[in-house]
């Protein structure tokens, strides 16, 4: 499994998560596992992926970390 976590504030959720989902689509993949925990001023989601090739795509759109 490859984990992929990306940063955003709290404001720019609703957003991300529906330009996340599109490009999920987009690609045709599914990821295993979602969840998000908050903290000051930030939110970290954090997507698990089956294949590291989607999981490398995933993260470079959106700037996230993979590990």
């Amino acid at each position: 499994m490859y984990t992929v976590e990306v940063r955003l504030t709290p404001n720019h959720l609703a957003t991300l998560m529906r330009d996340m989902r599109s490009w999920l689509d987009l690609h045709g993949i599914s990821v295993s596992e979602f969840s998000y925990t908050e903290g000051i001023n930030k939110l970290i989601t954090r997507l698990i992926f089956g294949a590291e090739q989607e999981a490398k795509a995933f993260s470079t759109g959106f700037a996230g970390s993979m590990s």
